[in-house]
């Protein structure tokens, strides 16, 4: 893929203060939608494919820890993975109405790609996209890289709202993750706009594709030497960006849309790059060949 990012116009920003108050009133209005407690970093829609049927009737899937691949835990439902208690502490109401939309169509996404007609329904592949932003942006490790860098420039921008409003409360850099998780997720809603989607399949029946707390994959591009081959670079940096859909499903952001067919030594090669870049965990659906690979034989990813 192409790096894209190059012309990516400028996003307008607030030019005063009072700007970015009102913006911040839009986005927490009183009487506005109910706040996420639970920021799920992966849907549930999405991490449903990696479920299986258990005993009591319940759909599951399988948890490995990425500090120790072979220590057990409990199977869980897409309920009770991949989220994050507080993620976004202001306006997170509104900020779930933001990707709402996209969120309500994976199963139609999934059910387009996994009947091979993807590229027959537009709607569908701009939904893919989207979902490919949403899992580049919605992760913990954006959250916690977005604090370290705001908290030498927080009392300043708390002082300078304060000039604007003295009644607006400290501190301000939760408010700004607000809007930065939005920008973000729209700029690179921009981005994964320009490319095709391409579906990549393996090639041997019993492959599958993990699934990660950090679902997105990035590879740095290879025309820059300093990120050349490297894993979880910015959107806008990266040369190849990749999305399990389902465990026999990959999506990828390419130059040309269709269906690949891909062999067993890529599937391990993409495997072993989502297991690097998982925050906690990875995931498995029970019973899956994948499955006893990752208790017996996968060495625990370097970090």
């Amino acid at each position: 893929m192409k790096n894209r990012f190059a012309h990516l116009p400028g996003r307008p920003v607030p030019s005063t203060p009072d700007d970015l108050l009102r913006r911040l009133a839009t986005v927490e209005p009183i009487g506005g939608p109910t706040p996420v407690r639970d920021q799920h970093m992966v849907s549930q829609a999405h991490s449903e494919p990696w479920t299986a049927v258990d005993r009591d009737g319940v759909a599951r899937l399988q948890p490995f820890p990425i500090d120790n691949l072979q220590r057990r835990v409990r199977r869980r439902t897409p309920r009770g993975v991949a989220y994050v208690q507080n993620w976004c502490d202001f306006g997170s109401g509104t900020l779930e109405l933001v990707w709402k939309a996209t969120e309500d169509q994976i199963p139609d996404l999934r059910a387009a790609v996994e009947n091979g007609v993807l590229h027959e329904h537009p709607d569908l592949v701009d939904v893919a996209r989207s979902l490919i932003a949403l899992c580049c942006v919605r992760t913990a490790r954006l959250r916690d890289q977005f604090q370290q860098w705001i908290a030498p420039h927080e009392q300043q921008a708390g002082q300078v709202l304060a000039s604007a409003d003295p009644t607006r409360s400290q501190p301000i850099g939760r408010k700004l993750f607000r809007l930065a998780a939005e920008d973000l997720y729209r700029d690179t809603q921009w981005i994964a706009s320009t490319a095709q989607v391409r579906v990549l399949v393996p090639e041997r029946d019993q492959d599958e594709f993990l699934l990660t707390d950090a679902p997105a994959l990035t590879i740095g591009h290879r025309a820059v030497p300093e990120l050349k081959g490297k894993l979880g670079v910015p959107v806008g940096d990266a040369g190849n960006v990749f999305l399990p859909l389902t465990p026999r499903h990959m999506l990828t952001l390419a130059d040309q849309p269709g269906v690949e067919r891909i062999p067993a030594g890529f599937v391990r090669f993409l495997n072993n790059s989502l297991a690097t870049t998982a925050i906690e965990y990875v995931f498995a659906r029970p019973g899956s060949a994948i499955e006893q690979v990752l208790r017996d034989q996968w060495p625990a990813p370097r970090r």
